[in-house]
């Protein structure tokens, strides 16, 4: 094992001492899915990568110990570990509600963290659980909400229109100072107003061309395979080739 390689792993004890933090603050992260870490032995020690410490200070305001470290403007993201460019548009596909929270939680966790302006998009029943999970690691959430830091919203029966008012937001939101955003779609919000899943690649094609082509976001499109078919899961892909650019087995749950 090479010392400060992107490959090193590290126990919970050196963990928390790279991060100056309790051995307790970590277990609490793992838990609620802030902080990736691996399981190994009999025991399910946990395991973290030296990547995903550096990246989870760059993300929550961790002291670092080398600003040259981590080299992320505020406007970053970093998600497992990785640095997403801005004006990505990803997918995430996963197979049971635990793997709903893999990436959606320390992704807008940590936005909100980092001052960006942060959207939740879906039906109120796949919402909720990632709300309540929130709660776990950022209590003031509602906060969050009321203050419109965080927005909330069920989608729209039309798409052109949906496009339009997300437009709208993000420009209102730069011109107020906001230094990134990040929106998480729970793509089952089509479903409430009898859009069909070909329609809603439509949108997804109208969404890169009109959202994250031209402004600074990173959107995330989360996708319940127990949903979808074989062929509809190759078009969420195919409709998704940034995710294609980071290790795709992180985007999978």
């Amino acid at each position: 094992m090479k010392t400060g390689t992107e490959t090193e792993f590290l126990n919970i004890k050196q963990a928390a001492a790279l991060l100056n933090v309790s051995e307790v603050s970590l277990r609490r992260w793992t838990n609620a899915g802030t902080l990736p870490c691996l399981r190994v032995g009999a025991k399910r020690e946990r395991r973290f990568r030296r990547s995903d410490l550096i990246g989870f200070m760059a993300q929550d305001g961790t002291p670092s110990p080398s600003a040259a470290t981590t080299n992320m403007p505020s406007s970053g993201v970093v998600l497992e570990g990785i640095p997403i460019a801005p004006g990505s548009h990803l997918c995430a596909v996963y197979r049971n509600d635990l793997g709903r929270l893999k990436l959606s939680v320390p992704f807008l966790a940590n936005g909100l963290v980092a001052g960006h302006l942060c959207l939740l998009v879906g039906r109120a029943a796949s919402r909720e659980p990632i709300l309540d999970r929130l709660r776990r690691v950022r209590p003031k959430i509602d906060v969050d909400i009321a203050a419109g830091r965080l927005i909330l919203s069920g989608g729209s029966p039309s798409l052109d229109g949906f496009c339009d008012d997300l437009s709208d937001q993000f420009v209102t939101a730069l011109g107020a100072g906001v230094p990134s955003l990040r929106i998480l779609i729970n793509m089952d919000w089509h479903r409430d107003f009898g859009i069909s899943d070909a329609e809603l690649m439509e949108f997804e094609s109208r969404f890169e061309r009109q959202i994250t082509r031209h402004f600074p976001v990173v959107a995330l499109c989360q996708f319940d395979a127990r949903e979808y078919s074989g062929t509809a899961v190759l078009d969420v892909l195919d409709h998704h080739q940034d995710t294609f650019r980071y290790p795709t087995a992180r985007f999978l749950g």
